[in-house]
């Protein structure tokens, strides 16, 4: 009671103060932003009654204010690599050898990314790292780096069903500040970077992409994307030294590493621990005309697409 009085004794003084009249509303227990000319009022949800009056230059209201910030939103994407995909999914082996590294593997050259994910054990179904931005702008072509969104990029997990992870496993939770639409680039150590050809899709607070039935579902497409099965699609194997094509630079790259084992190397491009000819194998099938050898000159058929790509 003591509280009212003091609530309506405030009030007719404004009033008084300023001449004007005084309209007031109840507003019932819920999270909200309300605004008059004037005057303003964010409140949580939880109070049960509050009492709002103003004038159009003063406001007086009970209850606690919150503002609002950015709604947190899961990213549910799918995505393969070449080099490890066999037959419905990818292979493991560098996860079953203990191969992959603690900590993400992209703070050197090409990408010079300070992040400091790491873990101290993967899930069994981890293939690999991967290096994931999104970026906010009105069509792909046009989302260069400079609209990447704040706090990403970020060094996630990928799964052999191609599922991209948090580091505890999960989809990944992210606060979305995005004004237009949604895209996201996806990074890995020895294939050719991607962008979504399409907006991420909303559905309730998850935004999901499959990248993995159409060759459209990359920008740029078969430029810089390719069938790695029959109606499955995945990121093209072979960039070595992780320039964005599959050129013969990357040829040298494997000559200069043939022979590792027990390695976790760009130039294993089929993910196995091993430099050997079978990761040859996977370079030249995307390399372009041209001897490597012989005939450096060459013409490349597999470009990453990534605007601004690094």
């Amino acid at each position: 009671m003591n509280k009212i009085l003091i609530c309506i004794a405030l009030t007719l003084w404004v009033s008084q103060l300023q001449g004007q009249s005084v309209s007031s509303e109840v507003l019932s227990a819920a999270g909200g932003f309300y605004g008059q000319s004037g005057a303003s009022l964010s409140v949580t949800a939880g109070e049960t009654v509050i009492a709002f009056h103003s004038t159009d230059n003063h406001s007086l209201s009970a209850g606690f204010q919150q503002s609002y910030g950015a709604l947190m939103r899961a990213l549910l994407v799918s995505i393969l690599l070449e080099g490890p995909f066999s037959s419905t999914e990818m292979q493991t082996i560098l996860n079953d050898n203990d191969l992959l590294p603690l900590n993400q593997p992209f703070n050197g050259s090409p990408w010079f990314y300070g992040g400091s994910e790491s873990v101290a054990n993967f899930p069994a179904t981890v293939v690999d790292w991967v290096l994931v931005e999104l970026r906010d702008a009105d069509a792909p072509q046009n989302a260069d780096e400079t609209t990447t969104l704040p706090g990403w990029p970020k060094a996630l997990l990928l799964d052999e069903q191609g599922d991209i992870l948090d580091l505890d496993g999960n989809p990944e939770q992210f606060a979305n500040t995005a004004e237009d639409n949604l895209y996201i680039v996806i990074r890995h150590r020895n294939h050719l970077d991607v962008i979504s050809n399409s907006p991420l899709v909303l559905s309730g607070n998850t935004y999901t992409y499959d990248f993995t039935d159409a060759i459209t579902k990359a920008y740029g497409g078969a430029l810089g994307y390719k069938q790695i099965a029959s109606g499955v699609f995945g990121m093209v194997a072979g960039d070595s030294d992780a320039d964005g094509e599959v050129s013969v630079l990357d040829f040298s790259t494997w000559a200069s590493q043939f022979g590792g084992s027990g390695v976790y190397s760009k130039a294993d491009n089929d993910m196995d621990g091993e430099v050997s000819v079978l990761d040859f194998s996977k370079w030249a099938i995307n390399f372009g005309t041209g001897n490597p050898v012989s005939k450096p000159e060459e013409q490349i058929i597999y470009r990453s697409q990534v605007p601004d790509n690094k």
